[in-house]
């Protein structure tokens, strides 16, 4: 993430940040004792997770990547996987620098919680 960055890959950045968060998940899921192939199932185990208290992980921060919106299923701008779709399958190029710099600090921040979670686990 941070090379394509400094390569001014910006809309590729954001791919991978997804793809940081979303294997994240995953190692945490394989903690568990869980195996996903499937995007929305990761979610779905996760936030399921997190509501029942197994997992400590803000829902706040789960939200980030992924939030489910019964109500307007089309509106993905406020997580990771709706900017990944938005710059991987749009045509939309530029992103602000403002974005670039907390999409990487939210990034980093996800990866030492996951850091902190798998530790923790037996």
């Amino acid at each position: 993430m941070e090379l394509l960055i400094n390569g001014k890959f910006i809309d590729w950045a954001i791919i991978a940040s997804f793809y940081v968060r979303y294997h994240c998940l995953l190692a945490i899921l394989a903690k568990f004792g869980y195996e996903s192939r499937n995007q929305e199932c990761t979610f779905a185990l996760v936030e399921n997770l997190i509501l029942e208290g197994k997992l400590d992980i803000p829902l706040e921060d789960f939200h980030k990547i992924y939030f489910y919106d019964e109500q307007d299923m089309l509106k993905r701008d406020n997580d990771i996987v709706g900017l990944r779709e938005k710059y991987q399958y749009g045509t939309q190029a530029n992103v602000m620098d403002i974005e670039v710099k907390a999409l990487r600090k939210e990034t980093k921040e996800f990866i030492d919680k996951t850091r902190l979670v798998l530790q923790d686990l037996p």
